[in-house]
């Protein structure tokens, strides 16, 4: 974990202690503000412009990096302590599937969709079907994320009663 996400780690179980849905409300802020950042850096990438596109990428890679030790905490806040590392094993299974199996041949599939002749290469464009695909779906990964944990701030304080309170039973 980088010193930047520590911090706000420790800043997210500061922040929890007064406001259950702390954690969730940091995430999405994060994935929100990773956005637009990711955007610029994406049309920034084609002007080969490196000084320019390291000053947004480099934040751009911070800001989007903040969410993971709140995401940990968050899931082990709204399981009961038995299911513990059986929601661990499900989450980093479903995350794997998502992004490391289907997100690059989705990217893969999209890019080709945008170069279906593959002359891209010979007239000296390569890349920009690339940079077209991840334009089309991370914008959109985004907001759904910060979406779906705005919508679940209305659940953290209620889950995590139950949780603390016997198990899944209580949330029922």
């Amino acid at each position: 974990m980088n010193p930047v996400s520590r911090r706000f780690s420790d800043s997210s179980n500061w922040l929890t202690r007064r406001y259950a849905g702390a954690r969730l409300l940091i995430i999405s802020v994060s994935v929100l503000l990773t956005m637009p950042l990711n955007i610029t850096s994406l049309l920034i990438a084609n002007t080969h412009n490196i000084v320019l596109f390291s000053a947004i990428m480099i934040p751009t890679f911070f800001i989007n990096t903040l969410h993971l030790a709140p995401l940990s905490a968050a899931l082990l806040d709204v399981v009961p302590s038995e299911s513990r590392a059986s929601a661990v094993a499900i989450a980093l299974f479903i995350q794997r599937i998502l992004g490391s199996a289907a997100a690059p041949l989705t990217i893969g599939m999209l890019a080709g969709y945008f170069d279906p002749t593959g002359l891209h290469f010979l007239h000296n464009l390569a890349g920009h079907d690339l940079v077209l695909a991840l334009i089309s779906t991370c914008p959109l990964a985004f907001i759904s994320a910060g979406i779906v944990g705005i919508i679940g701030l209305r659940w953290v304080g209620h889950d995590r009663a139950a949780a603390g309170e016997g198990g899944a039973a209580a949330m029922f």
